[in-house]
C-alpha cells in the first residue's frame, strides 16, 4: 500500500525513508546540472563541474545504500557531499553566479535531503544498536546465571 509522501513506494520503513531522499537528490540533480552548465566558462569547469560530481556522487551513494546492510559509512558520505555541495552553491550567490530565488530553492531543497539523510542516519545507529544489544545477552535469564547467590 502506497503512503501520502512517497511516491512509488510500497510498504514503508528504511527502505521507504532512502527512496524519499533519493527522489529528492535526483530532482535536485535534474535541476541544477543545467543551470550549472550555462555558467560563465572561467566558473563552469571549476566550481561548476565540482559541484556536478558532488550531486552525482551524492545520488550514486545513496542508491547504493538501499543495498547494504551496514549504511553508516555510506550515508555519513552523503552527509559530507551535501555539506560541500551548500558551500559551493553559496559560493556560486556570493560570485553573483545565481541569483537569490535560485539559491533559496537550491537551499531548501538540500535542508530537506540533508534532514532525511540524518533521520536516515539515526534510524541505522538506532537499528545497529538494537542488534548489538540483541546479540550481547541474549535475555536476562543469561545475566543471572553466574552469579552465586
Amino acid at each position: 500500500m502506497r503512503t501520502k509522501g512517497q511516491r512509488g513506494v510500497v510498504g514503508a520503513g528504511s527502505a521507504a525513508v532512502g527512496l524519499s531522499v533519493v527522489e529528492k537528490v535526483y530532482a535536485l540533480v535534474k535541476w541544477y546540472v543545467p543551470v550549472l552548465n550555462r555558467l560563465p566558462r572561467d566558473h563552469k569547469y571549476g566550481l561548476g563541474e565540482r559541484l556536478i560530481n558532488e550531486l552525482y556522487g551524492m545520488l550514486e551513494d545513496l542508491v547504493r545504500a538501499q543495498y547494504r546492510r551496514s549504511k553508516a559509512e555510506v550515508l555519513e558520505q552523503v552527509n559530507a557531499r551535501l555539506q560541500v555541495a551548500r558551500y559551493q552553491t553559496r559560493l556560486l550567490l556570493e560570485f553573483e553566479l545565481i541569483d537569490l530565488r535560485r539559491y533559496a530553492y537550491v537551499a531548501r531543497l538540500m535542508d530537506e535531503i540533508g534532514a532525511e539523510v540524518g533521520g536516515w542516519r539515526k534510524q541505522q545507529a538506532a537499528r545497529a544498536a538494537a542488534e548489538a544489544t540483541a546479540t550481547e545477552g541474549g535475555g536476562e535469564g543469561d545475566e543471572t546465571a553466574g552469579r552465586t547467590v
